[in-house]
Formats: structure tokens, C-alpha cells, sequence
């Protein structure tokens, strides 16, 4: 399958994802929907950008496929990262947000061959932190507490 009918075919699969996400999100307290539908909007508008960059690659060019080569182990690196994604999931409701998801983030980064000392202490907690604080202060979704529960 030519490279652009694939990102063709990614993106109206996004955008059926986001609507379904959009008729889901009205079983979200009103006092809390706003922000999840506010950000489903900005996808929705994003993936149909990018649908319309696609149907326009096609009418200029055709469905040739891409002059660029892909990065060698790429497809390995999506595989694992997937692995561990999946892993993460499974864990998430044992474990908890606040253990599992640091330990989570710093593998991905490790695994990607980030060495910065600094980024691999603060952007685990950091990101943690944040997203605990959006999920619970802001939009009042508790996250999996696992053991700490």
C-alpha cells in the first residue's frame, strides 16, 4: 500500500476514534466535560488538517510512495514501546498511577537513548505530577491508586 494511503487510512480511523471518544465524553459530569471535549475538538480539527494535507498530497502527486527511506529498527522500537504500553495497562489498575507511571515514563525515555541526568529524573516526575494534579484537581478523574489504595 502506497505510504499515503496508509496515512490516509491512520487518519479517518482517528477521526472515527474521536468521535466515538465525543459521544462517550457525554457521560462525563457536565462540571468536568468541558476540558476532555474542548481537547477532542482540537484532535477532531487537527486530524481533518492533516486529512485534507493528505487528500492534497494525492491530487498533486499521486500515490507514489515517499522518497524518504525509513530509520533502520524503527519498527522494532514501535513493537517494544508497544510492549511496554501494553504492560503499563495491565499493571496500571495493581500497581497505581503514582508508582507505576514515573517508572513507565523513565523506561520509555532510557529505551529511546535519552542519557541527560536531568531529564531522566525530572521529566518522569514531573509528568506524573502534572497529568495527577490535571486528572484530579482540574477535570475530577481519580486515577488507579493500586497498592497505595
Amino acid at each position: 500500500m502506497p505510504f499515503v494511503l496508509g496515512e490516509l487510512l491512520i487518519t479517518l480511523v482517528t477521526i472515527v476514534v474521536e468521535a466515538i471518544l465525543w459521544i462517550n465524553s457525554a457521560s462525563i459530569p457536565q462540571a468536568s466535560a468541558r476540558y476532555p471535549q474542548g481537547l477532542l475538538m482540537l484532535a477532531f480539527a487537527l486530524s481533518v488538517a492533516f486529512l485534507l494535507v493528505c487528500l492534497r498530497r494525492i491530487k498533486r502527486d499521486g500515490l507514489q510512495p515517499p522518497q524518504e527511506r525509513p530509520v533502520p529498527g524503527s519498527t522494532v522500537q514501535i513493537i517494544v514501546l508497544s510492549a511496554m504500553t501494553f504492560t503499563y495497562l495491565l499493571l496500571l489498575e495493581i500497581v497505581g498511577y503514582l508508582i507505576l507511571t514515573p517508572l513507565f515514563v523513565l523506561a520509555c525515555i532510557v529505551f529511546l537513548g535519552m542519557r541527560s541526568k536531568l531529564v531522566l529524573i525530572s521529566l518522569p516526575l514531573a509528568l506524573t505530577g502534572a497529568t495527577y494534579y490535571l486528572f484530579g484537581q482540574v477535570l475530577f478523574i481519580f486515577l488507579p491508586r493500586g497498592i497505595l489504595g
